[in-house]
């Protein structure tokens, strides 16, 4: 196997890989947070709504988005928590496929 198709294999594990670590360093590092970083919206409707925003529809100023059914703010005990569980597992997933495509190649 070549070096290009080995490298195409750790790649989707790479991403999770820098998104877990990403979380992490913005669970813990409050330099790393953006603004309105504990804030949370939920959208109900149709999956394949024109309105839902981050449509393209939405982003070209054609409609207007959909206001949110649920939104508003985790306190920072329960943000930090949470970012750094999707951190943490999303890291294990992704050194546990570095790992398995290693062995697998080797």
């Amino acid at each position: 196997m070549t070096t290009f198709f080995l490298v195409l294999k750790f790649l989707p594990f790479l991403a999770f890989l820098g998104i877990g670590i990403n979380l992490l360093l913005t669970a813990f590092m409050p330099s790393w947070r953006e603004k309105g970083w504990k804030h949370w919206q939920i959208f109900i409707g149709p999956p394949h709504d024109i309105r839902r925003p981050n449509s393209w529809w939405v982003a070209l100023g054609i409609v207007k988005p959909r206001r949110p059914s649920r939104e508003g703010d985790w306190d920072e005990k329960t943000a930090i928590w949470v970012w750094a569980g999707m951190g943490a597992a999303l890291s294990l997933i992704g050194i546990g496929g570095l790992a398995l495509v290693y062995l697998t190649n080797s």
